[in-house]
């Protein structure tokens, strides 16, 4: 079994709080740190098997759209653009300009620097994402 989950306890979580992107509510509604994924694994008859703490596809993106939803007026602004999903529909011609003109500023330099951070973090279990593969119990 494989899954990957945000990891509450990742420094993203710490340095974002309540603009931390991965906290997707109302997606996401139980938020895991690893002590709390393993005990739902254990009671589920899992061991976890093998972990891949640097997700860059999760890191990078976690702090891109975490770092602009401090200062764009629309929370996951370029997430809702590239998805679609149709939560942009009542934001102004000036609000889409405004925070277009800021992701295109500061998303490539936000991703840049993501790179290491999330590396570090990794290699501390403070990564943005839970990825484990766990397998029953013998």
């Amino acid at each position: 079994f494989v899954l990957s989950v945000p990891n509450f306890d990742s420094l993203q979580s710490k340095a974002f709080g309540g603009a931390w992107f991965h906290l997707d509510a109302p997606r996401h509604l139980l938020h895991f740190t690893q002590a709390t994924l393993d005990a739902c694994l254990e009671r589920a008859g899992l061991v976890r098997e093998r972990d891949w703490p640097f997700q860059p596809e999760y890191g990078i993106s976690g702090w891109v759209q975490s770092g602009l939803n401090k200062v764009l007026s629309h929370h996951n602004y370029l997430y809702e653009v590239v998805k679609d999903r149709g939560a942009l529909a009542g934001t102004t011609l000036l609000e889409n300009v405004g925070n277009s003109v800021a992701s295109l500023a500061l998303g490539a330099p936000l991703g840049l620097l993501s790179v290491p951070i999330e590396a570090v973090a990794a290699r501390a279990n403070r990564a943005a994402a839970l990825t484990v593969c766990a397998r029953p119990r013998d």
